[in-house]
């Protein structure tokens, strides 16, 4: 009688031990699933690079060139032909599909940029602008493509830009702009970009 108190006992213990396995493995189940809307939706900053997604809209009109402008050091068939100030805005999308919802969110930052003339369909830029608080440096060309253009009156283009002069706390980047120049209205102007600043590498522990 002693011995099968004993063994009752025990099995209870496993049982109970068993129950609590399986409530906490359910418990890290739900969390995991859950946990895909929870990273999707919270804002995460990686180790090794930042990555914006940023609409830049025309904060100025075209202006004169200035001697700002004497550092862009655009190749000498391709002169500088204005000036031009920008604001950058923070964006939603639709957590489904990447759906912009929203690209008039909040100020993030913007540019002061120096534009050559348009020669075979592409100009030189030359910038210098924060984007959520960081100094930076850009240089590159926008390419304009009007085999795109989805109706007359729209134009559309492309930029791509290195990005220098940043904080010590990163290397480099580069940013990608999709833009079209258009007074017909539905369209948004001018771009939507992405932004990836490389964090400089922490050394091995």
């Amino acid at each position: 009688m002693a011995n099968s108190r004993k063994f009752m006992t025990c099995l209870a213990v496993v049982l109970a031990c068993c129950s609590r396995g399986n409530s906490n493995n359910s418990f890290v189940a739900l969390a995991s699933a859950g946990g895909a809307n929870v990273q999707d939706s919270a804002p995460r900053r990686a180790l090794i690079e930042d990555v914006y997604v940023v609409r830049a809209r025309f904060s100025s009109p075209n202006l004169p060139v200035t001697s700002f402008c004497d550092a862009a050091k655009f190749p000498i068939d391709y002169p500088v032909e204005r000036e031009r100030y920008y604001e950058y805005w923070s964006t939603v999308t639709h957590q489904q599909d990447g759906l912009l919802l929203n690209g008039n969110v909040q100020a993030v930052g913007g540019h002061h940029g120096c534009y050559s003339i348009n020669r075979n369909g592409m100009i030189y830029s030359y910038m210098t602008g924060t984007v959520a608080g960081i100094p930076f440096t850009a240089r590159g060309t926008c390419v304009f493509n009007p085999e795109r253009a989805p109706q007359t009156g729209v134009s559309p283009y492309t930029c791509n830009y290195a990005m220098s002069d940043l904080p010590d706390g990163y290397v480099g980047g580069q940013s990608t702009w999709n833009g079209v120049t258009t007074d017909v209205p539905g369209y948004l102007t001018t771009t939507i970009g992405s932004v990836r600043l490389w964090r400089r590498p922490q050394p091995a522990r």
